[in-house]
């Protein structure tokens, strides 16, 4: 199932959270490319023009499923509203590009898009008795609705030392449990149902 996804991320924070996390629940590290684009700003048009390279190099690599991971950060749409806006503008300037023959059901079906809500740390919390396994969570920590909420601010808050995202978020990822976060966060289940269905 894992071989056949590629993951379109904002940064080296989710791909190393990923690889780390997917190669020790699957057993092999995920397909991943990055699109360096801001999260807090940028629109859906200005998402779909620049990961369209990457999209069409993974299309005509025969990947069965292209998820593309964004956080929402401040933006007042929900996370559902977003995924479809953005769907929508990769796939417009997919079939826009006259030298591919992609069928739009295809691209329909192959290309998923999903935001963390707020940001790629609110799925690490979502979590927090997972993460207490790291030793980097206070044992007083408990688990809350964290979804929209500052989640760099709220592990800082959580954890024994100051939150370092590079150092800090591959490891802690890598602690939780996917059947408890997908409980706590519905944004993360969304994400696991897009590759996993």
């Amino acid at each position: 199932m894992i071989r056949k996804v590629v993951f379109l991320v904002e940064g080296q924070t989710e791909a190393a959270s990923f690889k780390k996390k997917f190669f020790k629940v699957y057993k092999i590290s995920p397909h991943l490319r990055t699109i360096k684009c801001n999260g807090k700003t940028v629109t859906a048009q200005t998402y779909a023009n620049k990961s369209k390279p990457t999209v069409l190099l993974c299309l005509n690599d025969m990947f069965k499923k292209i998820v593309c991971v964004i956080d929402r950060e401040r933006r007042r749409e929900d996370v559902k509203t977003l995924a479809s806006e953005f769907k929508k503008a990769i796939i417009e300037g997919v079939l826009a590009d006259s030298a591919n023959n992609f069928l739009r059901k295809d691209l329909e079906n192959k290309i998923r898009v999903c935001f963390a809500d707020r940001m790629f740390e609110n799925w690490i919390l979502a979590d927090v008795e997972g993460l207490k396994s790291s030793n980097l969570i206070k044992s007083s920590a408990k688990q809350d609705g964290f979804e929209g909420e500052n989640g760099v601010n709220l592990l800082n808050k959580l954890m024994s030392c100051k939150y370092r995202k590079i150092e800090h978020a591959p490891t802690l990822f890598e602690f939780i449990r996917f059947s408890s976060a997908k409980k706590n966060s519905q944004s993360f289940l969304y994400f696991l149902n897009l590759f996993s269905s």
